[in-house]
């Protein structure tokens, strides 16, 4: 029996959610940072799971030779809808406005790289490739936004300004910003406690399609980045323009690491 039906088998369901549930708001979880994997690491896959089914899920992702740390607003739902289709439901992503292209999905979304290296263990994380998309952040929090206003995670009456305000003081037991990926910046997702840099190549979303480029053809999957789902923000609009000076300052302070660590400006 191959690794898929092994995982079938064990969780006893092809999903850990139905295809045509609504995108939800994202629910709460609780990051751990260890250099082995614990039992408290392996909840934030949104099930309990036994040490077989951890192994087996090890497994398919030793044999398909990468992962992706996959940041909010960086296109990551399209490039995990792209790798599940190859990969499984490991890499899959149903939670999609577009359900028409949910796949099987094994993982909650956007488990950063320190977590899914304890998850998997040393030995296998540094045998696969790894790869992440990072963003500039104040384009990245105005996409962060529109989405959070589009799945009603926050108030649709909400100015761009006022949820700044909110995203500045807000923490895990904020409405509308529970969950870590509505606050974490790149750096969280891609920096160990020692500020080490996890994966093996960063993509610029400013450059995305030369970067994919170069992921697809390492990976010998030339569809890598043609998809593009989950789209929030209108067409044409340029998140210059809904700045003023004051929510400059609070993108600057709430991202400061991404902004020095990746070299971005406004």
């Amino acid at each position: 029996m191959g690794v898929r039906g092994i995982l079938r088998n064990i969780f006893g369901k092809s999903d850990t959610r139905p295809v045509n549930t609504p995108v939800p708001e994202e629910p709460e979880v609780e990051i751990q940072d260890s250099s082995e994997p614990t039992d408290a690491t392996l909840q934030i896959m949104g099930m309990e799971i036994s040490e077989e089914a951890a192994e087996a899920v090890r497994a398919a992702i030793k044999k398909s030779g990468v992962w992706f740390v996959d940041i909010p607003r960086t296109s990551s739902s399209s490039i995990r809808t792209e790798l599940g289709r190859h990969f499984g439901p490991a890499y899959g992503k149903s939670n999609l406005f577009e359900q028409d292209e949910a796949l099987e999905q094994l993982f909650l979304d956007h488990v950063p790289a320190h977590v899914m290296r304890s998850f998997l263990g040393e030995e296998v994380w540094d045998s696969v490739f790894t790869f992440s998309v990072v963003r500039n952040p104040w384009d990245r929090c105005f996409s962060l936004f529109n989405y959070l206003q589009r799945s009603e995670n926050i108030p649709m009456e909400w100015s761009f300004a006022q949820f700044l305000h909110a995203l500045e003081k807000a923490d895990e037991n904020t409405p509308g910003f529970k969950f870590h990926g509505h606050r974490y910046g790149a750096s969280d997702f891609l920096l160990d406690k020692d500020n080490t840099v996890l994966v093996d190549q960063i993509v610029r979303f400013e450059d995305r399609d030369q970067g994919l480029a170069k992921v697809a053809e390492r990976l010998n999957l030339p569809e890598l980045g043609k998809l593009h789902l989950q789209r929030a923000t209108e067409r044409g609009a340029n998140y210059r323009d809904q700045y003023d000076s004051e929510s400059r300052r609070i993108v600057g302070r709430l991202y400061e690491k991404d902004i020095k660590l990746f070299g971005y400006e406004f």
